[in-house]
């Protein structure tokens, strides 16, 4: 496996500093980060631009993305899955907040994981509005392994 420089220490820094001190386990998955604390199990991963893109199980589990501009928490954010292979699904988002930050939960489950699985990289378009739009790309490299891990498969 050939990683570069800039994505060795992304990935070191991402191990690192990702989620509380309280977290009982971090393993490393690839790109992925698979995360244990008290409470939640996590997996995510960082692109070069820091925004995280990650699944959360505690009461329950979310894909999400942190959003790369402040959101209204009452607000419905439509986008699109763009795949490896080109072909895109329309995804909705819901502002939230999780642990003290707002994030992007991603209003889809079971369907998305089945696409995440099929690709190397993936990218999201969300549009937060006429003006702004972002478009956020995902290595997922480690993602099965990780996936499996917080389902306990």
């Amino acid at each position: 496996m050939n990683i570069s420089i800039t994505g060795f220490i992304l990935f070191f820094l991402l191990l690192v500093t990702s989620y509380p001190i309280e977290a009982k386990e971090r393993t490393p998955y690839g790109y992925w980060i698979y995360v244990e604390g008290k409470s939640y199990k996590n997996i995510h991963t960082l692109n070069e631009h820091n925004y995280e893109f990650g699944y959360v199980c505690n009461n329950g589990c979310m894909y999400y993305i942190t959003p790369s501009v402040i959101c209204d928490t009452t607000k419905v954010i439509d986008g699109w899955l763009i795949q490896t292979s080109g072909v895109s699904k329309r995804i909705r988002t819901t502002c939230v907040k999780h642990e003290g930050e707002t994030i992007l939960k991603i209003n889809s489950e079971k369907d998305l994981t089945d696409l995440l699985e099929k690709n190397h990289e993936v990218h999201f378009l969300i549009n937060f509005d006429v003006e702004i739009n972002s478009l956020l790309t995902f290595n997922m490299l480690g993602f099965i392994d990780s996936y499996n891990r917080i389902n306990n498969q």
